[in-house]
C-alpha cells in the first residue's frame, strides 16, 4: 500500500506516486469485495458509529474487530489507524473503515490458506481426515510424545462428525480458537 506524498515529494511527476483519490479507492475497494460484504461493513459501521457523526473511535474499531472474531491489541488498532487515516482526525471515517476491512479479508484468506496447507501436513493419505495416527507422526516430528490412545481421546473431544478423525472444517475451527494459538 503506498503512503501519501509528504510535502517534500511534492514536484514529483510521476502519477503512479501519487495517491488515489476517495473516488478511486472507493472504486479499487469494491472490485476487490463482493457486495455482500460491502454491505455487511457498512451496517457495522454504522452500528459501531454511536453518535452518527461518520467516524468510530479506537473503542468502537476495537469492538467492531472483536465482533469479527479478531482480536488485535490497542497499539495494532493505533497502526492501523495510522496507516489509513488520510485526515489525520485519529478516527476511521467510512472509506478508512472499508480499506480496513478490505485488509483484514485479505489476512483472514492468506490465513485460511495457511491452515489448509498445515491440514495437508497431518492428512498424510489426503482423504480429508486426519487420523491419531497422523497427528502422532506429526507431533513425534516436533519432538512431542503422546500415544495414539491420548490423541484419539483428544480428536474425540473435537471431531463434530463423530468420525474420530479431525476433518478440515473441525481442523480451521480449532485453529482460530483464540486459546489454541496463543
Amino acid at each position: 500500500m503506498s503512503r501519501p506524498i509528504s510535502a517534500g515529494s511534492a514536484g514529483s511527476n510521476d502519477p503512479a506516486s501519487e495517491e488515489p483519490t476517495p473516488e478511486q479507492r472507493l472504486r479499487q475497494l469494491k472490485r476487490e469485495l463482493a457486495p455482500h460484504q460491502i454491505a455487511e461493513f457498512r451496517n457495522s459501521f454504522d452500528f459501531f458509529d454511536k453518535n452518527n457523526d461518520g467516524t468510530i473511535t479506537l473503542k468502537e474499531l476495537h469492538t467492531a474487530y472483536n465482533q469479527l472474531g479478531q482480536y488485535p491489541t490497542t497499539e495494532e488498532l493505533r497502526e492501523m489507524i495510522k496507516d489509513v487515516d488520510r485526515d489525520g482526525s485519529g478516527e476511521v471515517d467510512w472509506l478508512e473503515f472499508l480499506t480496513l476491512m478490505a485488509r483484514a479479508v485479505a489476512a483472514e484468506s492468506e490465513t485460511d490458506d495457511e491452515v489448509r496447507a498445515a491440514f495437508r501436513h497431518f492428512d498424510a493419505d489426503g482423504k480429508g481426515g486426519v487420523s491419531a495416527s497422523e497427528v502422532r507422526a506429526v507431533m513425534e516430528q516436533y519432538g512431542e510424545t503422546f500415544t495414539t490412545d491420548e490423541i484419539q481421546e483428544m480428536l474425540n473431544d473435537i471431531c463434530t462428525d463423530g468420525s474420530g478423525c479431525l476433518n478440515l472444517t473441525d481442523f480451521v475451527t480449532l485453529y482460530k480458537t483464540p486459546a489454541i494459538k496463543s
